[in-house]
């Protein structure tokens, strides 16, 4: 029974209840203090006494309900992309299992993204595996170039999920270190508590990278060494391990989404003529007709979106993802401690070496490979057996090196693989392309690639297919990305160069790798891998 007066303590109290004393204006006396079992100054304190006793939820299944109950914070996303919008919104959404956050804000320069989720109020996360649409509730997105909406998802979030490429960290840093400093100066409440950063970057040393831009950028705008070292030290950065693959919607594959819905919205209400249809060729741009006739669609759906409404009814899929629903996440922040998809770890650099060399090593050759047989989508070339094979034998090689740099996880590492090839099998939506990006930077000699090789020599293990996996790299820069061969060799002797090992070793993986890429791309037939690759929008034709 909570009470917060005298008259009714001692009639709780005459009762038998259990007495919960709330302070009010005046301060308890002995008498009521004696015969209140829990006194506490105000509503938080109780709460955070009762959190200690509340049982953490496990894992959730992937077709598991989110909580319908709100909690008072709001939580934010800087960058609506594939992992943000088709991962993290999840991880928010399901938060405790108890309750969610009340507000989700999340950020983008893509406007047509976000004129469609704010029209909708929803979105919704295809997981094609189990033919299920899972809709996000509560979301607003914000213009990532509008200053003042940012500044207002840093001063009014618990948490933030820093979603971007490694190549716009250092930009970003800048809007950043901008909203902690506003934050910093606010009056808000929330702006009292620490606030809580989740560091999503697909790279070893993440949290080192950000730190280090933010702190320059901080040091620029504050001029002045001890806040800026005040402010980094208020707040919790976590580094994360993300484990799984989510594709984002093209602007055009969304067109076609808004117009087959408005022309739905307008068959519904028998106002407007159905348009004749037009076929759109499937690349990412949008002329700027489409992008007009899609303002006016959004926008015309915006103003007859009501409760109960047709709207409601339809679904607007913006991602299609794989299932695995973990996230790993280094301890630091007490805010993370009950969320149900958090997995807190002590030694996050572990599980990141993991997934660098396991997960995303494998993952870029063998889009290289599937790319250069001209195949588009990793989980089609999946169902190529050479494919599959290849994918098998560098899991198999690169396992074997990390089993002995990380002993302790050892009996996880063919969990962790499996689950690997199950999602690339069902990555029908997981383009190649995306995956195969950025070769050079992912064949540097820290890096996924190199790295493995590395390890499997020093310990004398195989390393066959990961020598042939680097070589496609440098085969699919030479083939897509039209850099000339011989710089391709250059930088492949600068890497090995690199390498901790004899001069002996270098030489012989300098040659070996060298004759490698030659045979795959000669200079006379410029046909990788024996294959007739016809560079056409309509069609590869292809050899076995």
């Amino acid at each position: 029974m909570f009470e917060d007066s005298e008259n009714g303590l001692t009639s709780a109290h005459t009762s038998k209840g259990l007495t919960i004393l709330l302070k009010d204006i005046k301060e308890p006396n002995d008498e009521m203090l004696e015969k209140a079992h829990f006194y506490y100054e105000q509503m938080y304190d109780l709460l955070n006494d009762l959190d200690q006793f509340i049982p953490v939820m496990d894992m959730p299944e992937i077709q598991e309900p989110f909580p319908q109950s709100l909690n008072q914070l709001t939580v934010g996303i800087h960058g609506f992309g594939a992992i943000g919008g088709g991962y993290i919104a999840q991880i928010l959404s399901h938060w405790d299992g108890y309750t969610k956050p009340k507000r989700i804000i999340a950020s983008t320069r893509n406007s047509l993204f976000r004129e469609a989720v704010n029209a909708f109020g929803t979105y919704s996360i295809r997981y094609g595996q189990f033919s299920y649409d899972e809709r996000i509730e509560n979301m607003t997105i914000v213009d990532s170039e509008n200053e003042q909406q940012m500044l207002e998802m840093y001063t009014h979030s618990s948490l933030i999920a820093l979603c971007l490429p490694e190549q716009a960290i250092e930009a970003e840093a800048k809007i950043i270190a901008k909203g902690l400093y506003a934050r910093f100066n606010s009056p808000l409440e929330t702006c009292i508590e620490p606030l809580t950063f989740l560091i999503i970057l697909n790279k070893v040393g993440a949290k080192y990278l950000v730190m280090k831009h933010l702190r320059e950028a901080l040091l620029e705008l504050t001029n002045d060494e001890d806040v800026t070292e005040h402010i980094l030290k208020e707040h919790y950065f976590c580094d994360t391990v993300v484990n799984r693959m989510v594709s984002k919607l093209s602007n055009q594959n969304l067109y076609r989404q808004l117009r087959i819905k408005h022309n739905f919205l307008e068959q519904h209400l028998e106002d407007v003529e159905h348009e004749e249809q037009i076929e759109i060729e499937d690349c990412n741009k949008l002329t700027q007709d489409q992008q007009n006739q899609a303002s006016l669609y959004v926008d015309n759906m915006r103003r007859n979106f009501q409760p109960g409404h047709i709207l409601q009814s339809m679904d607007l899929i913006l991602f299609h993802s794989e299932t695995d629903m973990p996230i790993y996440v280094e301890k630091g922040s007490p805010l993370l401690e009950k969320l149900r998809q958090v997995v807190l770890v002590s030694q996050i650099t572990d599980i990141q070496l993991i997934k660098n060399r396991l997960w995303n090593g494998v993952h870029a050759m063998l889009a290289w490979y599937a790319s250069l047989l001209g195949y588009e989508s990793i989980g089609v070339a999946m169902g190529d057996h050479s494919v599959k094979a290849f994918a098998e034998n560098l899991i198999r090689e690169v396992k074997q090196g990390l089993a002995i740099v990380l002993p302790n996880y050892a009996k996880d590492l063919d969990r962790m693989a499996q689950s690997f090839l199950d999602s690339c099998e069902y990555a029908f939506k997981d383009p190649c392309q995306r995956v195969a990006r950025d070769p050079l930077r992912k064949l540097t000699h820290n890096e996924r690639v190199i790295a493995s090789i590395e390890v499997n020599i020093a310990h004398d293990l195989s390393y066959k297919n990961l020598l042939k996996g680097a070589a496609l790299g440098y085969a699919y820069a030479i083939q897509f990305l039209e850099i000339e061969e011989s710089d391709a060799i250059k930088h492949l002797h600068e890497q090995v160069k690199k390498l901790d090992m004899s001069a002996a070793q270098k030489a012989q993986l300098e040659v070996e790798l060298t004759q490698l890429v030659q045979y795959l791309f000669s200079e006379q037939s410029k046909q990788p891998l024996n294959m007739n690759i016809v560079n056409s929008e309509k069609a590869r034709t292809q050899y076995a």
